[in-house]
């Protein structure tokens, strides 16, 4: 499922921002290169709307801002990492440095649910983890994310 909705252009090491808002911005960034996200500003609106109303922040250092939306017509995601610790309000209480975003249709759950299901499979192991956060270029934690998939 990850090698048919993840694609070299949205995935990015070493995000910039010290906030949760700085990294979702940057994240929809990454998701934008994609050329599915029809109105940026609409995703941008949702993506908060639904961070405010409930952090997305996990645990082991993962968040996973999402959003469904009128700004896209199918499933667009983005896989990326900070050098920085961001507070994220995670369920855990620690800060995240691993997000995968997505942004989905309204009427398409089903897509979004398997994305992270595909995803949580590959961040509940530590070795991955330690990988992507140690990838030293955007194509290396690609390679990385899909290596642990198919696993």
């Amino acid at each position: 499922m990850l090698a048919d909705v993840l694609s070299p252009e949205v995935v990015a090491v070493s995000l910039d921002g010290r906030t949760k808002e700085d990294i979702i911005g940057n994240m929809l960034d990454l998701a934008c290169r994609s050329g599915k996200v029809k109105d940026r500003g609409q995703a941008w609106a949702d993506l908060i709307r639904h961070e405010h109303e409930i952090s997305t922040g996990m645990e082991h250092g993962i968040a996973f801002p999402h959003a469904r939306t009128t700004a896209v017509d199918g499933l667009v995601v983005a896989v990326g990492t900070s050098r920085r610790k961001v507070d994220f309000e995670s369920l855990d209480g620690k800060p995240c440095r691993i997000f995968a975003l997505t942004l989905s249709p309204h009427e398409d759950v089903q897509s979004h649910l398997e994305f992270l299901s595909a995803m949580g499979s590959v961040l509940t192991d530590k070795k991955a983890r330690d990988r992507i956060l140690a990838a030293a270029s955007d194509r290396e934690l690609y390679d990385i994310v899909l290596e642990y998939a198919r696993r």
